[in-house]
C-alpha cells in the first residue's frame, strides 16, 4: 500500500517537532532565570554580605580567650609594641617630680620699699646741715652717726624760735680745731667793745677746751663731713632726678622677678633648682628663674651691686644697701592650685611608654592557661599583624568566607527544595528562616563576650525553635551551618564546633512531642550534660591538659545549656504564634473537655458528642498506625460536627 505524500509531510513535520529531553545544568538555568528564583537567590546574597559585615570578614579574628590553653607555644608574627603602665605611670611620677613649682609675685612691698628710700633721701638732702636734719631719718642711714647728733642741740620748733618779723638763728658752726680764735677772750675785762691788746699774741682756744670737748667737736666736724658728702651727691634738682631713675633701675629686676625669703616646697613637691613666677593675679604668663637669684640673701648681694653700678661704689651706696637690707622682704608665695595644674599637663604630655618585641618571640608558653595579661599581649600582636596586612590578603579572606556562605546557603536551598518545596515555594517563609539565621549569628556574637561566653544558648534556641517549626532534619542541617559561620566568626577551633552541633543535635533529638511544659526543660538538662561530656572530650583530644579549668569551663557551658530549656519554655507561645504551628501541649490545651466550645455541645447535643469521642478515638488509632499525629486527628474529632 503507498503512502501519500501528505502523510509522509505530517510524519516529518511531526518527528522534527519532537525535542529531545534537556540536560540538568540546562535546567537549572532555566530554574534560575525565574523571577521568583532571583528573589530568593537576592536574599541568600544579601544575607551573605550582611553576615561578611557582621563578621569583619576581610580580618582574622583572634582565636584566643582567658583559659585558653595552647597545645604549642605562641610566637609574634610581626614586631609590636605593648604600652608598660608601669613605666609610663614611673615617668609620670618623675615628670611631676620636675616640674618648676609656681609662685606669684606681689610687688607692693618691693615698690613700697623703692618708693620709701627715695623719700627718705630726699628728705635728708632738703636740709643744708646736719644741726637740720631729720635725726631720725638720717641715723637710718648713718647710725654711727648717733653719738654726734646727741652733742648737737636740737634747733627750736619753728613757731618759738622764729616768731614773727624775727630773723631765723642760725646754727652755731663747729669751729676750726687748732685755728687761731678771733673772737676776744672771756677772760679779759669784760669789755666786749674795748679793742683787743696788740702787744700779746691771741691766745689758743684748743688750749682752753678740754680734751673731751675736743673729741666731741671732732665727731660732730667728722658728722658733717659725712653728711654734706651724702647730700652733695642731692643738692639739685637735676641730681635728686637722676638718683631717683638710678634707683628705679636698680630696683627693677627686683620687681620683675621678687624676692623669696625661703622656699616654700618640698623636695619630692618640685624642682629646687628653678621656679616659675607669675605676677599676682596673672596666671597666663609665667617667668622661669633660678631659685639661687631671688631667695632673700642673694636678692640682698644682687640688689647692692645693681646700686652700685647705678650710683658707683662709695659710702652713698653702702649706706642704701645698710638701709635696704633690715626692710627687704619676701614677696613670693607659692600658687599650689597653679602648680597643680602644671603637673597634671606634665603628667598628660609624658609619653606612653612601651614594650618592644620583636618578631619570633615567644608570647605564650605551650599547656599553660593564658591569663588576662597574656591576652591582652596576644591582642596586641593581634592587632599590629591586621594592620600590616594588605589589601590584597583582606580581600583574599573576604572572598573565602563569602564563598562559605554562599555554599551553605545553596547547600540549604537544595535540601529545602528536594524535602521541603511547599517551604521553599514560600517567599516569606525562606525570609523568615533567612532572617532567624543572620539574627542568631548575631546574638552568637555578642553573647561571646569574656563577661558571658554563651553563645551556645542563642544556637540552642535557634535548633528548637526550626525543629518545632518546620523539622527535626532541617533543623540539624540549618544549626549546623549556623554554628559553622559563628565559629569562623569567633575563630574558635574544632573542639567549639563539636560541642555546638552535639549539644544543639541532642536538644533536636530529644524535642519530640511536647506534651508538658516541663519537657524543654528535660530537653535542656540532657543536652547540657551531652555539651558537658562533649567540651571534655574534644578538648582532651586536642591535647589540652585535665584541669579545674577545663572542668569549669564544660560545666559552665553545660548550665547555659540547661538554661536554654528553660528560656525555650518561656518562649514557646510565641513562637508557635509566630510560625503558625501547634504543638502536642496547644493541642492538648484545646482539646480538653472543660473547653468553652466542647462544653456548650455538651449542654446541646450530647449524642453528637459521644459520637465525637468515639470518631477520636479511631482517628487517632488510625492515624498513628500510619505514622500521622494522631492526637491532632483526635483533636479535630472534638470539633468536627461543630457548625
Amino acid at each position: 500500500m503507498s503512502i501519500g505524500p501528505s502523510s509522509v509531510r505530517r510524519r516529518v513535520k511531526r518527528g522534527t517537532s519532537v525535542e529531545g529531553p534537556q540536560g540538568f545544568w540546562m535546567r537549572l538555568v532555566e530554574r534560575a532565570s525565574r523571577v521568583d528564583v532571583i528573589m530568593r537567590l537576592a536574599i541568600c546574597l544579601v544575607a551573605s554580605a550582611v553576615l561578611m559585615v557582621l563578621l569583619h570578614g576581610w580580618t582574622e579574628p583572634l582565636p584566643f580567650r582567658v583559659g585558653s590553653v595552647p597545645p604549642r607555644g605562641i610566637v609574634a608574627r610581626v614586631p609590636f609594641e605593648k604600652p608598660d603602665p608601669e613605666r609610663t605611670r614611673t615617668a609620670q611620677e618623675r615628670a611631676a617630680a620636675q616640674v618648676r613649682v609656681v609662685y606669684s609675685q606681689d610687688k607692693a612691698p618691693i615698690i613700697r620699699l623703692r618708693d620709701g628710700l627715695k623719700n627718705r633721701v630726699l628728705e635728708i638732702a632738703a636740709s643744708d646741715t646736719l644741726a637740720g636734719v631729720s635725726r631720725e631719718a638720717w641715723l637710718e642711714f648713718a647710725p654711727n652717726a648717733a653719738e654726734a647728733l646727741q652733742l648737737i642741740p636740737v634747733p627750736p620748733p619753728a613757731d618759738t624760735a622764729n616768731p614773727a618779723g624775727s630773723p631765723a638763728p642760725v646754727a652755731p658752726e663747729p669751729p676750726d680745731i687748732g685755728a687761731e680764735a678771733t673772737a676776744p677772750s672771756t677772760g679779759e675785762a669784760g669789755n666786749l667793745d674795748r679793742p683787743p691788746s696788740t702787744s700779746k699774741k691771741p691766745p689758743d682756744v684748743a688750749s682752753e677746751l678740754s680734751p673731751e670737748e675736743l673729741e666731741n667737736r671732732k665727731r660732730i666736724s667728722e658728722a658733717e663731713k659725712e653728711f654734706q658728702l651724702f647730700r652733695g651727691r642731692l643738692d639739685s634738682k637735676e641730681k635728686q632726678l637722676a638718683f631717683e631713675k638710678a634707683i628705679d633701675r636698680a630696683f627693677a629686676e627686683a620687681e620683675k622677678l621678687g624676692v623669696l625669703e625661703k622656699i616654700q616646697h618640698g623636695i619630692d613637691e618640685g624642682s629646687q633648682t628653678e621656679i616659675d613666677i607669675h605676677p599676682l593675679g596673672e596666671t597666663v604668663e609665667t617667668i622661669r628663674v633660678p631659685v639661687a637669684t631671688v631667695l632673700l640673701g642673694e636678692a640682698k648681694v644682687l640688689l647692692k651691686a645693681r646700686i652700685e653700678e647705678e650710683l658707683g661704689k662709695g659710702t652713698i651706696a653702702d649706706r642704701l644697701a645698710m638701709w635696704i637690707e633690715p626692710r627687704l622682704s619676701g614677696s613670693l608665695e607659692i600658687d599650689r592650685e597653679a602648680t597643680a595644674r602644671a603637673k597634671k599637663d606634665a603628667i598628660a604630655k609624658t609619653p606612653p611608654q612601651f614594650v618592644r618585641y620583636a618578631a619570633g618571640d615567644v608570647l605564650a608558653e605551650a599547656c599553660v592557661p593564658m591569663n588576662a595579661e597574656t591576652l591582652s599581649l596576644l591582642e596586641r600582636e593581634h592587632d599590629e599583624y591586621v594592620d600590616q596586612q594588605d589589601a590584597r590578603s583582606r580581600a583574599g579572606r573576604a572572598a573565602s568566607l563569602f564563598g562559605l556562605f554562599v555554599a551553605m546557603f545553596t547547600l540549604a536551598g537544595f535540601y529545602i527544595h528536594l524535602h521541603h518545596r511547599d517551604l521553599l515555594n514560600d517567599l516569606g517563609d525562606v525570609a523568615r528562616l533567612v532572617i532567624l539565621s543572620v539574627a542568631t549569628v548575631v546574638l552568637c556574637m555578642f553573647a561571646a563576650g569574656e563577661a558571658w561566653r554563651a553563645e551556645i544558648v542563642p544556637l540552642l534556641v535557634f535548633a528548637m525553635t526550626i525543629a518545632i517549626a518546620y523539622d527535626e532534619d532541617l533543623a540539624l542541617l540549618l544549626v549546623a551551618e549556623v554554628a559553622l559561620v559563628a565559629v569562623v566568626g569567633l575563630g574558635r577551633g574544632l573542639s567549639d564546633y563539636v560541642t555546638l552541633t552535639a549539644a544543639s543535635a541532642a536538644a533536636i533529638f530529644w524535642m519530640g512531642s511536647i506534651r508538658s511544659r516541663s519537657k524543654l526543660i528535660y530537653v535542656g538538662l540532657w543536652a547540657g550534660i551531652v555539651a558537658f561530656g562533649t567540651q571534655l572530650g574534644a578538648n582532651l583530644i586536642e591535647e589540652r591538659p585535665f584541669s579545674v579549668q577545663l572542668l569549669y569551663e564544660a560545666a559552665r557551658t553545660g548550665v547555659w545549656t540547661l538554661l536554654a530549656g528553660f528560656l525555650m519554655t518561656g518562649m514557646l507561645p510565641f513562637i508557635e504564634r509566630a510560625f503558625g504551628v501547634l504543638t502536642d501541649l496547644s493541642l492538648l490545651e484545646v482539646g480538653d473537655v472543660a473547653h468553652t466550645l466542647l462544653q456548650e455541645l455538651v449542654r446541646r447535643a450530647p449524642g453528637t458528642y459521644n459520637h465525637s469521642i468515639n470518631v477520636a478515638s479511631i482517628g487517632e488509632a488510625a492515624a498513628d498506625a500510619i505514622g500521622a499525629r494522631g492526637l491532632l486527628v483526635r483533636v479535630a474529632a472534638y470539633f468536627q460536627d461543630i457548625r
